[in-house]
């Protein structure tokens, strides 16, 4: 799928709610350079492990691996536990960030390692995970949440 102006590019998810989460971020990127975003795409690290990637964004300030949790209500952490408290029950996950920063050196040195058959001369910008709740619907109340990995949609 290309949009925001052949700047986004991905097939869709297999899931309703982060293809909903997909289209929030979307919505919100410029079209403009030199913004761009891959979506749901895997990658194997050198490690062997096959990786998946809910969502890739360059920007002016780097390179960004989105790990994309859409769960309804207020979220909340206790340490490497994320707890939704919905309406109906509360949801359970362990703590994305440890994940996706492996995941995102791992996709950093693949991609330096492909910079010299590119033609690259200069080296990757600093990539960074950033965990993402982008649903309206979603309030997040962490006190270990930092803004530099942490995002949560606020409308």
């Amino acid at each position: 799928m290309a949009g925001a102006g052949n700047r986004w590019w991905g097939p869709r998810s297999d899931f309703p709610w982060e293809e909903d989460a997909l289209k929030h971020v979307r919505g919100q990127m410029p079209s403009a350079e030199p913004y761009r975003a891959w979506q749901t795409f895997t990658f194997t690290a050198r490690s062997g492990h096959v990786r998946e990637v809910d969502l890739f964004i360059a920007t002016p300030a780097g390179l960004f691996l989105v790990e994309i949790k859409s769960h309804p209500g207020r979220a909340s952490n206790r340490g490497a536990t994320w707890l939704f408290h919905g309406d109906d029950r509360v949801r359970t996950i362990e703590n994305p960030l440890h994940l996706t920063n492996q995941k995102c050196k791992e996709l950093k040195s693949q991609l330096s390692g492909q910079r010299q058959s590119w033609g690259c001369r200069s080296g990757c910008r600093t990539s960074g995970p950033l965990s993402s709740c982008p649903r309206p619907t979603c309030a997040a109340s962490s006190t270990k949440c930092r803004p530099r990995w942490c995002s949560a949609a606020t409308g």
